[in-house]
């Protein structure tokens, strides 16, 4: 058997970072996924984009040859494509366009890389079938808890959204490991206030002057029921993204009376 170095022992917080980052990364990517879905159904085309990029950053990640420039550039790139999502959807019922669609895949490339990053970075010199494990653990719990228990705590997927901020402030604050200068930090605190901004704008888009919009969501997926009125008629319509299932006109009947 392979002597293990002096001081490498597997404590249970490594094995809870591993577990973590691993389901922080998964919930990212499924989150994603989910939005693609909600726009091009259940084909293959819905998670192909999100998964490749998850697998490609895998790939490159532990390889061991993965250049540090990298590092700086995905947490930029999580930002221009976080932002960009923020800005052409949000956490509003608006379609996933194609800015949008392009914004999240760059943001899901980048949280991947990151994730994966600090588990290469964080990886045992030996035992490596405790760290394989425990990523594979982490996968699993990230995959129930978007399919069986976030639907029923959050009316809208927010996972992409939260998963992409935890990773993000993972990559400002690596646990375990130096931190960046505090000018870095500042200036990546910073960043997330446009952010919180465009969440706040996107759900004031939803309930406007004259629209009200509520959201159901269930393991199976999510719709949106909007309510529009005027001054003498309202409509409902149900809508899942940028897909009318159907609308209902109402009249006020003192109008008629006129």
């Amino acid at each position: 058997t392979e002597a293990v170095p002096r001081g490498e022992v597997t404590r249970p917080r490594d094995l809870l970072a591993w577990a973590g980052l691993s389901l922080v990364a998964c919930v990212t990517m499924l989150g994603a996924t989910e939005l693609v879905a909600a726009e091009l159904g259940s084909s293959p085309l819905a998670w192909v984009g999100p998964f490749a990029a998850y697998l490609l950053s895998f790939m490159v990640v532990f390889s061991g040859k993965c250049p540090g420039w990298m590092r700086p550039a995905a947490v930029i790139g999580l930002m221009l494509g976080l932002t960009g999502f923020m800005f052409e959807k949000g956490l509003s019922a608006l379609p996933l366009a194609g800015p949008g669609f392009f914004s999240l895949i760059l943001a899901v490339a980048s949280t991947s890389f990151i994730g994966n990053d600090l588990l290469y970075r964080r990886r045992p010199a030996v035992r490596f079938e405790r760290f394989y494990l425990a990523l594979a653990a982490g996968g699993v719990a990230g995959g129930l808890l978007v399919s069986v228990v976030l639907p029923y705590v959050f009316a809208q997927p927010i996972e992409f959204i939260a998963g992409s901020t935890v990773l993000y402030l993972c990559a400002l604050f690596p646990p375990g490991e130096r931190t960046p200068s505090g000018a870095v930090k500042f200036a990546g605190i910073l960043a997330l206030i446009p952010l919180a901004g465009l969440a706040y704008l996107t759900v004031r888009l939803d309930q406007g002057a004259g629209s009200v919009t509520k959201y159901v969501r269930n393991a199976y997926g999510h719709v949106a029921t909007r309510i529009t009125t005027s001054h003498d008629q309202s409509k409902v319509e149900l809508l899942s993204q940028s897909t009318v299932h159907g609308s209902q006109l109402h009249l006020d009947p003192r109008s008629e009376e006129h």
